[in-house]
């Protein structure tokens, strides 16, 4: 399915005016539905440094407790009450560390399923963009976006660090995801 797509004047989005080798864009409306997998798709790019830092913390505990380990066997000279005791820790530790990374991997189906699924209408222009449901609407100038960044399944458009805007590109064509690019890329950074 791919969202409607109309230029602001009623043409198409590739119609421009030429002055000289410049071209002028009237915006472009997007309209789809959004679904769970988009939301999803969304999450999971918003928070992929989280799950590396979950990870990061806790192979820095473990390794943390590997030289208490082998200090404790060492002097016990045997698999003592001690070094069973350690054995115990490092795996409760690894356990822990195992659900921590299965918490942060579904997090993103976990925030998609409490997502109430509506009609998205956007519209992108060079002065900003203009986001609407049958709920909400909100407008945003091209200065309220940190930067942009895209994945095979979005593209995000974020207002702040772990917060964004996306539109699934499941619902562009190759053609339309090139001139949503360009017109963005000319007023965000790239993340």
């Amino acid at each position: 399915m791919v969202a409607g797509w109309e230029g602001r004047d009623g043409g198409g989005c590739g119609e421009s005016n030429a002055v000289g080798d410049e071209r002028l864009l009237f915006g472009m409306v997007l309209r789809y539905e959004l679904m769970r997998k988009d939301v999803a798709a969304a999450s999971w790019l918003i928070t992929n440094k989280l799950r590396y830092f979950y990870a990061g913390m806790w192979l820095i505990v473990l390794l943390m407790n590997i030289p208490t380990f082998h200090a404790s066997a060492k002097t016990a000279n045997t698999f003592g009450d001690a070094a069973i005791q350690d054995a115990g820790l490092i795996f409760v530790l690894i356990l822990l560390g195992v659900f921590l990374l299965v918490c942060a991997w579904f997090q993103p189906w976990l925030t998609a399923r409490r997502t109430i699924l509506r009609a998205v209408e956007w519209s992108v222009t060079d002065e900003g963009v203009e986001v609407q449901s049958p709920v909400a609407s909100a407008r945003f100038r091209w200065e309220a976006f940190l930067k942009f960044r895209e994945d095979r399944k979005v593209f995000l458009l974020y207002v702040q660090k772990g917060q964004a805007q996306f539109i699934p590109t499941r619902v562009l064509s190759a053609e339309q995801l090139v001139e949503l690019r360009e017109i963005v890329s000319r007023h965000v950074k790239k993340a």
